[in-house]
């Protein structure tokens, strides 16, 4: 049996746009209340995009999170040590 040991995010088949990552969590009951307005999430991506820190176009070097869902988590900030961007 084949093991896929390579991560799904670097695989240009899975990308979704940011706006239906979104979408998809506010439609998620469990994520409902902790997330931001859409256009504090887009806000918050374009600034990740244009990260030094930026891994893959996915994940932020500091925190290790995936830009996607940590844009749009009203709990949590950019972990940049120089200063968080938002």
């Amino acid at each position: 049996m084949s093991v896929n040991r390579y991560c799904k995010g670097c695989n240009t088949t899975v990308k979704l746009p940011a706006g239906d990552i979104y979408d998809l969590l506010q439609n998620n009951s469990k994520f409902e209340k902790e997330l931001v307005p859409k256009h504090v999430y887009q806000e918050r991506i374009e600034l990740c995009e244009k990260c030094s820190a930026l891994i893959a176009k996915t994940t932020c070097r500091y925190s290790g999170f995936l830009i996607y869902i940590a844009a749009a988590d009203n709990n949590v900030h950019c972990f940049r040590p120089a200063g968080s961007k938002w």
